[in-house]
C-alpha cells in the first residue's frame, strides 16, 4: 500500500509561522498505517508517531499526518526563535537528505 507522510518543522515558537517547512515522505507498507505508529525504514529515516490516517480514494493512497517536528519549537530554547540559524537549515537538509521532500 502507497502511504504519504507529512511533517511540519517548526521554525519557531509559534504554533504557525511563515518560515515553517512543511516536507512529504512515500513509502509502499504491506500494511494499512494507523494512529500512534512508529517505524524505521531501515535507514536513518524515522517516521512517526502518526497522529492521523486518511484514505485518499483519488489516489488509492493512504495520507498520513507525522507528529512535528518541534527542535525549534521551544521557547525556552535559545535557538526557538532563530528559524534563519544554520542549524534550522541543517534540519531541513537532514529530512531532505533522508528522501523527504519539500511541499510544493
Amino acid at each position: 500500500m502507497r502511504v504519504k507522510f507529512s511533517i511540519q518543522i517548526h521554525s519557531c515558537a509559534a504554533t504557525m509561522s511563515s518560515n515553517d517547512v512543511f516536507l512529504d515522505y512515500a513509502v509502499d507498507l504491506p500494511f494499512a498505517p494507523f494512529p500512534g505508529l512508529t517505524f524505521s525504514d531501515g535507514d536513518d529515516t524515522c517516521i512517526g508517531p502518526i497522529n492521523s490516517v486518511n484514505w485518499d480514494h483519488r489516489t488509492q493512497s493512504f495520507d498520513c499526518d507525522v507528529e512535528p517536528d518541534t527542535t525549534f519549537y521551544d521557547s525556552r530554547n535559545p535557538l526557538a526563535n532563530y528559524s534563519e540559524t544554520l542549524g534550522f537549515k541543517d534540519l531541513v537538509q537532514k529530512y531532505i537528505s533522508a528522501g523527504w521532500s519539500k511541499r510544493q
